[in-house]
């Protein structure tokens, strides 16, 4: 092993060794209301993806499983996994143009919002406007948190939550100030 994967050990989980349990951070339950969601029978998403939940995601069997929506990771080993893909450390430069390019644009039939997906991130930097076109690819996760890798810009950024809120404003507040200190240093 390497001395930054070793660095970065125990950052990044889809199912979290027994041993790891006690050293992981536990999520809060932010006491405001989370938004109502259609109770249609349509539902696509699963609970924890529409409501997350502090005591679902403190939860040892739910941290144990692998599932794949479901990561446990810090900020700093989010952010070292999209570096990786940036550096083509951890997908060859060919398969990652290829996984980033886009493959649907139109209607998200989950939110009602307008998507630009690529092969499993959606493409663009949440919240960048549109004159920037962004090519970041990433994504948003349960509560606030959100991780994206700009491969125009060379930045990796990961935000994780303990706290978990039923929006992305800190997400958007910090990824805002990211973008314009890196517009004033070109």
């Amino acid at each position: 092993m390497d001395h930054c994967a070793a660095a970065y050990r125990g950052q990044l989980y889809f199912a979290a060794p027994q041993e790891s349990l006690p050293g992981l951070a536990r999520l809060e339950q932010q006491a405001r209301q989370w938004p109502a969601t259609p109770d249609d029978g349509e539902a696509i998403l699963a609970p924890w993806e529409s409501r997350p939940s502090a005591d679902f995601g403190n939860n040892g069997e739910i941290l144990r499983a692998d599932i794949p929506s479901v990561g446990i990771a810090t900020a700093r080993g989010l952010a070292a996994m999209f570096n990786a893909v940036l550096q083509g450390k951890l997908v060859d430069p060919a398969r990652s143009a290829e996984l980033s390019a886009l493959a649907f644009e139109g209607t998200d039939q989950v939110f009602g919002t307008p998507a630009r997906m690529a092969l499993g991130f959606p493409i663009g930097r949440m919240g960048a406007p549109a004159v920037e076109n962004s090519v970041a690819l990433g994504w948003p996760g349960g509560g606030g948190s959100y991780a994206y890798a700009d491969p125009t810009r060379g930045v990796a950024f990961a935000l994780t939550k303990t706290r978990l809120v039923p929006n992305f404003d800190t997400a958007l507040s910090v990824t805002t100030i990211l973008a314009d200190h890196l517009a004033g240093t070109r």
